[in-house]
């Protein structure tokens, strides 16, 4: 009775981890800009049309508030301004966060 006690709760802590690991983190810009030291060009790892890829600081504040906080962190910061771009890029980024909420890593 204790083991399957102990084991169910084991398995309702692993879900519990899972669920806030899956939860998306609301960020303020003022900890983006901090984690890239103010979007540093020593901090870019890609450059798209529309976008710039940053790789966050593993020591940075931001990281310890993100669930699993051992991985590393990309800020991807939008660079085009108003009108039709503006809106076609937002959307392409929405599209994109998407897709890889979808992803399984392991």
């Amino acid at each position: 009775e204790a083991a399957r006690e102990a084991e169910a709760a084991e398995a309702a802590r692993v879900a519990a981890a899972a669920a806030a690991a899956a939860a998306p983190v609301l960020l303020k810009y003022e900890e983006l800009d901090t984690a890239t030291a103010s979007f540093s060009a020593a901090r870019v790892i890609g450059v798209g049309g529309n976008a710039t890829v940053y790789k966050a600081d593993p020591l940075s504040p931001l990281q310890r508030r993100l669930p699993g906080s051992s991985r590393a962190v990309a800020v991807k910061r939008l660079t085009v301004s108003g009108g039709v771009a503006a809106a076609e890029a937002a959307e392409e980024l929405r599209h994109e966060v998407d897709i890889l909420c979808r992803l399984s890593h392991p």
